[in-house]
């Protein structure tokens, strides 16, 4: 790895693949909130990156997500990247998203971002939104082409809250020319595909995987190794992979 990490990092980090508010969903919320005890079932709710323009679609989101949370019996309180004062946040965040540079470029001139990674702060990231959190983010090049064969990507830096990885989340979605093509934009760095149902739960210096689907880490021109839910992958960005499939 060659970043350092932030100077402040959340006790636990959630990658979900998905926005992980499926009504299936409430064993791994379960498992997520016992971490640290927690019993407040309050959780501030982050929508980063948005386009002015996208406000209207941006508030249907926010509404579907808050009613989601109830279903899971938690009530949710709004931040957005204006938000200074560290009580208005909750113990736990959900941080969400769809643009990974745009959600890059609002949280580091944000001071909001300061407080979410306090030590005691439990940050959940969702889909787009785990994109950004890695070293480096990743967002298709538009116009979109007809044909999967002729996308693009651009390649970014990403938050630097997980350093020498790239995160592609809907993993089980993606097709195998897609996650070539991002591979060998990040030859340097893991590749760590995270399926639509699956988590990856980074706590205590120990890669957990949680949900229902699996967690595959590789390099470009490596042999993928997967996770199920409930292996563990200690300290794996440190250690080479074997090149064995793990299941």
């Amino acid at each position: 790895m060659t970043n350092e990490k932030p100077q402040k990092t959340p006790q636990a980090i959630v990658l979900l693949g998905g926005e992980g508010l499926q009504p299936d969903a409430t064993r791994l919320w379960d498992r997520i909130l016992k971490m640290g005890n927690r019993t407040n079932m309050a959780i501030s709710l982050l929508y980063a990156g948005i386009d002015p323009q996208e406000n209207i679609q941006h508030e249907r989101r926010i509404r579907s997500t808050i009613d989601a949370f109830a279903h899971l019996n938690m009530t949710a309180n709004v931040l957005d990247t204006d938000t200074r004062n560290p009580p208005e946040i909750a113990g736990t965040v959900y941080l969400s998203g769809t643009n990974p540079f745009a959600i890059v470029e609002s949280l580091t001139t944000s001071a909001l971002w300061s407080a979410i990674c306090s030590s005691n702060r439990l940050l959940i990231v969702s889909s787009g939104a785990s994109v950004a959190v890695g070293e480096r983010s990743f967002a298709p090049v538009a116009p979109f082409p007809a044909g999967l064969s002729d996308l693009t990507f651009h390649v970014n830096p990403g938050l630097g809250m997980i350093p020498g990885i790239m995160v592609l989340p809907y993993f089980g979605w993606l097709q195998d020319v897609v996650i070539e093509k991002i591979a060998t934009l990040a030859a340097d760095l893991w590749l760590v595909g995270i399926d639509d149902q699956a988590a990856l739960i980074i706590h205590h210096n120990s890669w957990e995987v949680a949900g229902l689907g699996n967690v595959t880490i590789f390099k470009a021109g490596e042999r993928p190794q997967r996770f199920d839910p409930g292996m563990t992958i200690p300290a794996f960005i440190s250690h080479p992979a074997s090149g064995e499939d793990n299941q």
